[in-house]
């Protein structure tokens, strides 16, 4: 980014009158090629009003607060005219729209959608529903829903953070969050559910109640609680009229009641599902192993389970953030999608560390022995998911139950590995 102040006068002393201080007049603020932002918040970041007395060096802070923003590519800041009722003109160059983050609001409960939106942009000048990735408006966001949270009586924090989608590793998106109180989803309540598809929801529904409330970055909560209509083959599934409806308890658990209308849409089956195949994985093994083929009701689950050995191959290859993308062109005429499969690899991981919890010292011995995914090794989250299950022959490891958590490092592309065991009710 850049910004050049250069400086129009009818008179050469005027010009060099303006690098004294206070010396120019504004008159009137103009911001071509920023028609989309309302002109009064342009004039409010850049601190300039009419009246006002400014020199070179107002004129210079003004240039850097909008680059600040991380809004634009470009500014050229220009004043013409007398000196006692000048003209300053900041030509902009906005980011295009490809440029600019989606944005996620993961547990705002206590205000709809349309809510929070308008009040953030009264709020954040320059905010329109994205963000840039550099700049301070991201900031401005969070010290917005800060105020909003608080003034809600929420004693939370808003924090964020810029995270990839699982739509592609290369997309990244401003995650919102609120830290502190327990949020629970504590009930749904549906309408429109038909007879048919009454059980299957249900149960869809029983497994997310109780879970902590989360909207999240990597999916829609709608789609979550409409799992078993997506499983159905229901694209085009809908919850219309959805609502939030929050309540404290006396523990501090803040419950969260959403209901809604289902509005079911037609059934899809699948036209084609295709892998052209990668050296990591070939299109021969994808055929051998997809459950869902043509003729076959469009389900999200069955479509997962086509691609997740697909994904294991490159997990098992150190690809944390592989990522499978289902590319879906469906046909509105005769019901029917196709679905065209690309994997993002990202890069390779490897091991930083390697803890084990909770083995006494025979079996704490024998991990470290047959154990292979050293500091160093290739990351493979397979390996350690399966550990138990390819050394259930070691006698030492045989009561216990295994399980795994990572805490990843995109900068570096490392992963510290924490293997927490416990005792197997059923062992002898």
């Amino acid at each position: 980014m850049r910004f050049t102040p250069v400086f129009f006068s009818l008179a050469l002393a005027s010009v060099a009158a303006l690098s004294c201080p206070a010396q120019y007049v504004v008159k009137q603020l103009s911001f071509p090629g920023a028609e989309a932002y309302p002109q009064a918040q342009l004039e409010a970041v850049a601190g300039l009003k009419p009246g006002q007395h400014i020199g070179t060096k107002e004129l210079t802070a003004a240039s850097q607060r909008l680059v600040d923003t991380g809004a634009f590519a470009d500014i050229d800041a220009t004043v013409s005219g007398p000196v006692a009722g000048c003209k300053v003109i900041f030509k902009l160059k906005p980011l295009p729209q490809d440029a600019l983050l989606p944005v996620s609001f993961d547990n705002f409960v206590w205000f709809t959608p349309e809510e929070r939106d308008a009040e953030l942009r009264k709020r954040v000048p320059l905010y329109a529903g994205k963000l840039p990735q550099a700049g301070n408006l991201q900031e401005s966001v969070q010290k917005a829903l800060q105020e909003m949270v608080t003034a809600a009586g929420v004693n939370g924090k808003v924090e964020y953070a810029q995270l990839p989608t699982t739509e592609s590793r290369s997309v990244i998106a401003v995650g919102y969050r609120v830290n502190g109180p327990t949020i629970q989803l504590s009930n749904v309540k549906l309408q429109g559910v038909s007879t048919e598809m009454s059980t299957a929801e249900t149960a869809a529904l029983k497994k997310l109640v109780g879970l902590p409330y989360d909207e999240g970055i990597d999916f829609h909560l709608s789609d979550l609680l409409l799992g078993a209509y997506r499983n159905a083959g229901y694209m085009d599934a809908k919850i219309e009229d959805f609502k939030r409806e929050p309540s404290t308890a006396a523990d501090g658990v803040i419950h969260v009641v959403v209901s809604g209308r289902v509005v079911p849409g037609d059934v899809y089956r699948v036209g084609a599902l295709t892998w052209s195949g990668t050296p990591v994985y070939s299109a021969d093994d994808f055929v051998k192993n997809e459950k869902l083929h043509p003729g076959d009701l469009a389900s999200a689950k069955q479509l997962e389970a086509s691609y997740r050995p697909l994904l294991d191959a490159y997990l098992h290859l150190g690809y944390v953030d592989a990522v499978i993308v289902p590319q879906a062109k469906a046909d509105a005429g005769t019901h029917t999608v196709s679905y065209t499969l690309q994997v993002n690899p990202g890069e390779v991981y490897h091991v930083s560390s390697v803890s084990a919890n909770g083995l006494d010292a025979k079996a704490q011995q024998d991990f470290t022995t047959y154990w292979r995914m050293k500091a160093g090794s290739v990351y493979d989250p397979v390996y350690a998911q399966k550990f138990i299950e390819m050394n259930s022959s070691v006698k030492s490891l045989q009561p216990y139950m295994a399980k795994f958590t990572t805490t990843s490092h995109p900068e570096t592309h490392t992963s510290d590995v924490v293997m927490n065991f416990y005792k197997n009710p059923q062992a002898r």
